[in-house]
């Protein structure tokens, strides 16, 4: 301990001498997260409370999974928007409120797909009655929101 702050009283800059592995190196700049594409949603106002949802299944092997079980009930297809935070859809078949991820992994479960995966981006399964899907539709408000922004900011 004494030789450090000898080394540091006598004026000598540190650094240079010690080894790579122990120098402060640049920190890369993180690529900022998206937003939650319900958040965005909510927030904005962009979808009215009861807005008409629909499944939309664009991968094959969940398409081949569900579609059975899909066809025995066609409410399950179906659900109703609700201006909530983290559980903004209604499901038309129980009638309980879900998040879009949350209600896919629900019904992956309820058709008893074996292959399913560990998660899923539920906001690119449910399109709105327009057909814009939920991720979609975040992403346009996002970029929507970021131009006012840039463009506030140039005026100013």
């Amino acid at each position: 301990m004494t030789d450090v702050l000898d080394t540091l009283g006598s004026g000598v800059t540190v650094g240079s001498e010690f080894p790579e592995k122990y120098r402060n190196r640049p920190t890369k700049e993180r690529k900022r997260r998206r937003p939650n594409a319900v958040h965005v949603t909510v927030g904005q106002g962009a979808l009215k409370d009861g807005a008409p949802m629909f499944l939309h299944t664009y991968i094959e092997p969940e398409r081949k999974a569900l579609q059975p079980w899909l066809a025995a009930n066609e409410l399950r297809t179906r659900a109703t928007w609700v201006n909530h935070q983290t559980k903004p859809l209604l499901w038309a078949d129980d009638g309980n409120h879900y998040s879009p991820s949350g209600l896919i992994a629900r019904m992956w479960e309820l058709a008893e797909w074996e292959e399913r995966p560990v998660s899923n981006q539920g906001t690119a399964r449910w399109v709105t009655e327009k057909g814009d899907l939920l991720v979609d539709l975040a992403r346009r408000l996002l970029e929507d929101t970021e131009g006012e922004g840039a463009g506030e900011q140039e005026t100013s």
